[in-house]
């Protein structure tokens, strides 16, 4: 009878290329909710990941799959407000739903955003949240 050995583990210069191979192979998935054309045509290249997969719903078509699992998206992307829709109940769906990735809302620019911006991290919980203004000077910045 043989004693049960413990595999060893593979050592990090082996490990770590088949990982990164993997993740290449893997291709980023971004969703846009109750974003205009418009306004995912008028999107600076900055915010999308190269390569990256773009989906777009509107939050009444939203399923708990499209946030979760193999094809969640690793970036979601919104308007502040927009007729029949605000950003805090998107924020509440995505922390409800276990969203791991990162939600960008995107925001006129405005003189209160750094209290907007506090109003959804009191709601996020330990989501990876931020807000982006649309500026006249720049066509988009954080803020």
């Amino acid at each position: 009878m043989t004693p049960d050995i413990p595999p060893r583990p593979l050592p990090d210069a082996i490990l770590w290329p088949v990982i990164a191979s993997i993740l290449a192979t893997q291709t980023a998935q971004i969703l846009t909710v109750n974003l205009t054309r418009a306004e995912v045509s008028a999107l600076p290249r900055h915010v999308r990941e190269p390569g990256a997969t773009l989906r777009s719903t509107v939050l009444a078509r939203l399923r708990p799959g499209d946030l979760r699992g193999r094809h969640a998206p690793s970036l979601v992307l919104s308007p502040l407000v927009c007729q029949g829709f605000d950003c805090m109940d998107l924020l509440t769906t995505l922390r409800e739903e276990g969203f791991a990735g990162r939600y960008l809302v995107l925001a006129p620019t405005m003189p209160n955003i750094a209290r907007v911006r506090a109003e959804m991290r009191a709601v996020a919980g330990a989501l990876n949240i931020d807000i982006m203004a649309l500026g006249a000077r720049s066509v988009l910045h954080l803020v």
